[in-house]
């Protein structure tokens, strides 16, 4: 008889202790009752709440259907925001059991669940990284410990204590050569191919025994796929690149020819070459840039020759100054001509001369 009494009595002990913890605000000794309505409703005890709905329909009215709904859109916004912000400062786990929490008041809210199992993936994600970074960096010191022991061995008989330690080193190894294995298989199925080539990397150094063909080949296969995709994806956009410039440069063509055609009709030759000779390269044999081009020529080719014949004749009548300025006009039209040029040289030769005599006759 004394033993039940002793039970019921650690059960009453136990219970204030329970009550101050959140983890069981759920618990209670007896099923909920109508007048246990409003206090759920305060602690937004939702599902408890329908459920008491479905059990005493009298219950369920249309204000208490629009006030639980109101309370239940509040509560939710607010976990919400809470997660995300406990989220934004990387701290995943507290986020996911807000809303896991969250999710027992409001099992239906297809929000809550949502960003729960994002945060719970993210989380998830982040722990892998840890784990693989954390086996990379201890790999990296077991095959340093490696290099500097043979080198020591190369020197001189290791003590035994130091065989004991290499020995527990090459057990670690081969443990750890495992685990990379397993990350660089999970990194695959990820298409994170670095991340996967280096675990494999480090697997093979640790383990040279280790049978990595089908995770290499994997590896091998996919890095070929994502280099022809880089290509691929690389033509595309140079072809769409040259499309535009190609577009750009027709345009500027059109414009260039009309500015070149318009000088030509006013007999503004210099004008016309110069807005020809920015034509795009693209579009240099396009027929109609041909047409202008040998519009243009044949205009400037007639020019020379009249400046050239009008220079001659100032030259001989010893106009020297006007012959210089004359074949000057022609030089501009045309800076390659080389009969031009030593027209000029030999006009301002002239004209240095009888500076000179002018110098002398003054003296």
């Amino acid at each position: 008889m004394l033993k039940p009494i002793l039970r019921l009595s650690a059960a009453f002990l136990v219970l204030p202790l329970l009550g101050g913890c959140p983890q069981v605000q759920n618990i209670r000794m007896m099923p909920d009752s109508p007048t246990d309505m409003e206090a759920l409703l305060e602690q937004n005890e939702f599902a408890r709440v329908r459920n008491l709905t479905t059990d005493h329909p009298e219950l369920d009215t249309r204000e208490l259907q629009d006030r639980i709904a109101t309370r239940e859109s509040a509560y939710a916004d607010d976990m919400l925001t809470q997660a995300r912000d406990l989220a934004d400062g990387d701290e995943l786990l507290k986020a996911v059991d807000l809303l896991t929490g969250a999710l027992r008041r409001i099992p239906h809210n297809t929000e809550l669940r949502g960003l729960r199992t994002a945060l719970e993936t993210e989380r998830l994600r982040q722990l892998r990284i840890n784990e693989r970074n954390n086996l990379t960096a201890r790999a990296e010191y077991l095959l340093d410990h490696e290099r500097l022991y043979q080198q020591q061995i190369n020197l001189q008989t290791p003590s035994n204590e130091q065989r004991r330690e290499h020995a527990q080193f090459e057990k670690e190894s081969v443990e750890l050569a495992n685990q990379l294995l397993v990350h660089a298989r999970d990194a695959l199925a990820d298409k994170e191919l670095v991340i996967a080539d280096t675990c494999l990397t480090l697997a093979r150094q640790l383990d040279g025994t280790l049978d990595t063909a089908a995770v290499a080949a994997e590896l091998e296969g996919l890095q070929k796929s994502q280099q022809e995709s880089v290509r691929q994806a690389t033509t595309i956009r140079n072809a769409r690149i040259k499309r535009k410039t190609d577009r750009e440069d027709k345009h500027a063509t059109q414009q260039l020819l009309a500015t070149t055609q318009k000088a030509l009709s006013d007999n503004k030759l210099r004008d016309a070459r110069e807005a020809f000779t920015r034509i795009p390269p693209s579009t240099s044999q396009d027929s109609e840039v041909i047409a202008v081009q040998n519009s243009l020529d044949q205009a400037v080719s007639t020019r020379i020759k009249q400046l050239i014949l009008t220079g001659d004749a100032q030259y001989r009548a010893e106009k020297i100054q006007a012959a210089l300025k004359t074949w000057s006009e022609a030089l501009a039209l045309d800076p390659d001509n080389i009969e031009l040029r030593e027209r000029t040289d030999r006009a301002n030769k002239v004209l240095a001369n009888l500076e000179e005599l002018k110098r002398q006759q003054l003296k």
